[in-house]
């Protein structure tokens, strides 16, 4: 078997003040947040999402249920979502071109995010039962609303990069996430 070359061939940094001279391998780094970044996003964040759509099961006539199931799917939103920003906090921004301004959009459309999901819990908890057809129609248009929420968030990936380009912080995502 042959021995794997763990030499870096990163590009180094070097800073020198009075005291210290510090080097540190930035595409390491890099790709380090990267990966932390798809760990959070795609198994926290976006399977917690799935998971709290896909555990919506409703048994026909049983609108107390429903409204129940979808109050929790909202919650459950919420909480990944706040564990999402927990991680973005957590792995500060990435040093990277514009990384402090990718950081501070990320963290500000998730917190949007947040907002939507504990908008529509409330929302879905005030919604009278009395009424199936009413339920049913508001009920509908809370969970489209949360719907848009949800393509919000993926679309400003697209928006953010344009906002604020950042070639290797790109390249490091596209190589480190798989998705």
């Amino acid at each position: 078997t042959a021995a794997k070359d763990t030499t870096s061939t990163a590009p180094k940094i070097t800073t020198t003040s009075e005291a210290t001279t510090t080097t540190t391998e930035a595409t390491d780094d890099l790709d380090e947040w990267a990966s932390g970044f798809c760990t959070a996003f795609k198994d926290r964040w976006y399977d917690g999402i799935q998971a709290a759509s896909s555990d919506v099961t409703v048994e026909p006539g049983d609108i107390a249920g429903a409204k129940a199931a979808i109050i929790e799917m909202f919650e459950t939103s919420s909480s990944v979502t706040a564990t999402m920003i927990d991680d973005l906090e957590t792995l500060g921004p990435p040093d990277a071109e514009n990384g402090k301004a990718i950081h501070g959009a990320l963290l500000d459309r998730f917190g949007q995010f947040v907002v939507a999901a504990d908008t529509a819990a409330e929302q879905m908890s005030a919604l009278s039962i009395d009424d199936p057809a009413t339920f049913g129609s508001e009920m509908t248009a809370i969970i489209e609303d949360f719907d848009a929420a949800t393509t919000e968030v993926s679309d400003s990936f697209r928006e953010i990069d344009t906002l604020y380009p950042s070639p290797d912080l790109s390249l490091a995502l596209s190589s480190e996430c798989g998705f």
